[in-house]
């Protein structure tokens, strides 16, 4: 009798990276795409720039043993934003990185801006902090793919042409979020949500359009470019999410999707 040894099941693992257009208030493609694999974790969080994003991913791959079986996905976000890391920077222990997200819309920032800012310098850097990105992930045994908030090779012609060649033929990468929106003409999104207000220290109602794509857009984002046709209960709940709009009240998520946005993320050091 032939006696028969089953094969080791690799689980699939998926990995993702990114700014707020891969972790957010509502599921974005990454927890789409995650929900389809047999281990997701989402390294991303809203405001981190290139350079948190970068270093994220060196954090993961140093703490994990990826294998052929795995895939890590990489959305870039643009080049305005500086990233600073210090343990216990974010009061609420988001992250141990400032989330400070584009630099032109924080009042804050503005004397900082007028005595250290340079546009050219920081192309230069996320063109520095993609190469060494991409390096890492060649090295790697496992699948990878990369995006980006924007597409970002105007300003890297316009600044430092030498480095278009992160874009030749050897490395695809899919449609930036931004071009994505433009073709699909959204319009964004009314986004009903409750923030603190510390002047009369309590919650308020407030609702904003929000430019941010939708679960829908991103399910849509992902169908043209991964031909993703599979399906869950979960994707199946989110085809079903309103157009008009998004609260993003704990109800809303918690109890309709059976998900939060902090479910499968990963703080990380």
């Amino acid at each position: 009798m032939t006696s028969y040894t089953p094969e080791y099941f690799a689980p699939k693992r998926l990995y993702t990276f990114g700014c707020s257009f891969t972790h957010f208030f509502w599921p974005t493609w990454a927890d789409i795409l995650g929900s389809t694999y047999d281990h997701y974790e989402n390294w991303a969080c809203s405001g981190y720039g290139n350079r948190a994003i970068v270093e994220r991913l060196s954090e993961c791959v140093t703490h994990n043993n990826l294998t052929k079986d795995d895939t890590i996905i990489v959305q870039f976000t643009d080049f305005h934003r500086h990233d600073i890391h210090q343990q216990g920077i974010e009061p609420n222990n988001i992250s141990n990185w400032r989330l400070g997200g584009n630099i032109w819309v924080k009042e804050i920032e503005m004397e900082w801006v007028k005595d250290f800012w340079s546009e050219s310098s920081y192309v230069y850097h996320t063109c520095n902090f993609i190469t060494m990105a991409l390096a890492l992930l060649k090295s790697l045994p496992c699948k990878f793919h990369i995006t980006s908030m924007v597409d970002l090779r105007d300003d890297i012609k316009q600044f430092h042409p030498g480095y278009m060649k992160l874009f030749d033929d050897e490395i695809e990468w899919k449609q930036d979020f931004l071009s994505f929106c433009a073709q699909e003409k959204y319009q964004g999104i009314a986004h009903k949500q409750r923030i603190w207000d510390p002047t009369i220290k309590k919650l308020i109602t407030k609702t904003t359009v929000d430019m941010h794509p939708t679960s829908k857009m991103y399910l849509k984002w992902l169908q043209q470019n991964f031909n993703f046709n599979e399906t869950n209960e979960f994707i199946e709940k989110i085809k079903q999410m309103p157009d008009d709009i998004i609260d993003t009240a704990p109800k809303e998520f918690n109890e309709n999707l059976n998900w939060h946005n902090d479910q499968y993320r990963i703080k990380g050091i």
